[in-house]
């Protein structure tokens, strides 16, 4: 009886054990296609982290970082409807597009610009590894920078990635997940990744890296202008600054009582003439920048002392004119007296 019981007890346990599995399997191999969400959602999450870093980074792109940033939110865009839309469609459907290489994943990544190849074997039924390079996206660095090619969001939904392989347009090809490589041109370059799979199964993709000059910013402005003056009388500062990148310069002046000045766009070590005056007296720091378009330049500062016209300043200026106006006096006096002064008779 008691083994009975024994029996009973493993048979029972065989038996859910089965039922479990099968569960399982049926939920993870289905169609493949949640697995496919899953990691798309991953890459996506993966990739804002990486974008959040990157703006983080204090460097002058300029507008190709604009350029490069709209054009990857449109691919995310499509590429998170499709997803979606893949996921709706039945088993026998999805295969058919996978195989084909038309409704599936076409192999792009999130990032990249260009699909090239994709591969399958027809015996085996492997489906192809996906090459990503967004993880390192967007690619743009300064000349002769160390730069990061990442092709970590690269994977193989039944099996595994033994080669990654990049290709770039210079010549040069590197091996490895995540490699690194530096320009002496500024320029736009193509890089193509290719991944293998543990089947032979192959998957390219393309991207560009744009290789820019780092920017100088310009030099800290030179100003010209009084050190003192007197309330609600307009005075003149000159202002320039230069710039090695030759980029347009706009100045921009904080006059030290709250009010702030910006001039229009001029060429590189133009000057521009800011006119002013304060309605109260005191000490004013005056402060000047440069911006080239992308870096503003170190501040100047000048001071100035604004004061009013006293009883006493008004007296020591008359006083200073009638001392004027006397020595011209005797200047003229003595000068006619020399031409006046008759000349000695001859013997």
């Amino acid at each position: 009886m008691y083994k009975k019981h024994i029996t009973t007890i493993c048979c029972f346990f065989i038996i859910s054990t089965l039922i479990t599995t099968s569960i399982v399997i049926a939920k993870d191999n289905g169609n493949g296609k949640p697995d496919l969400c899953d990691k798309f959602e991953e890459k996506k999450d993966k990739w804002f982290d990486k974008w959040e870093n990157k703006e983080e980074e204090e460097k002058d792109w300029g507008n190709k970082w604009e350029e490069k940033r709209e054009k990857k939110i449109d691919k995310l865009d499509d590429k998170k409807e499709k997803f979606c839309d893949e996921c709706d469609d039945d088993n026998d459907e999805d295969n058919n597009d996978d195989n084909n290489g038309n409704d599936g994943d076409d192999g792009n990544g999130d990032g990249s610009d260009k699909y090239i190849e994709k591969t399958y074997s027809e015996g085996t039924g492997n489906i192809p590894p996906v090459a990503d390079v967004s993880a390192g996206e967007p690619y743009i660095g300064f000349k002769d920078e160390n730069i990061e090619f990442n092709g970590s969001f690269s994977y193989d939904i039944d099996g595994y990635i033994v080669d990654f392989i990049w290709r770039f347009s210079d010549g040069t090809i590197k091996n490895g997940e995540v490699v690194f490589l530096s320009f002496k041109i500024n320029d736009d370059y193509e890089v193509e990744l290719t991944v293998i799979d543990n089947d032979g199964a192959i998957n390219s993709t393309i991207t560009y890296i744009s290789v820019v000059q780092p920017n100088n910013p310009p030099t800290a402005p030179v100003v010209i202008g009084p050190s003192f003056g007197i309330t609600d009388s307009l005075y003149d500062f000159s202002v320039v600054s230069f710039d090695s990148d030759n980029d347009n310069l706009i100045y921009y002046v904080e006059w030290g009582d709250g009010w702030k000045s910006e001039s229009l766009s001029v060429s590189n070590g133009t000057g521009v003439i800011f006119k002013y005056d304060w309605d109260s007296t005191g000490d004013y720091i005056i402060s000047v920048k440069s911006f080239d378009g992308f870096t503003f330049s170190e501040t100047t500062e000048y001071e100035i002392t604004i004061g009013v016209y006293t009883a006493s300043t008004v007296s020591d200026i008359i006083l200073f004119i009638i001392l004027i106006v006397i020595l011209i006096s005797v200047y003229l006096i003595l000068n006619n007296r020399k031409k006046e002064k008759p000349k000695k008779a001859g013997n």
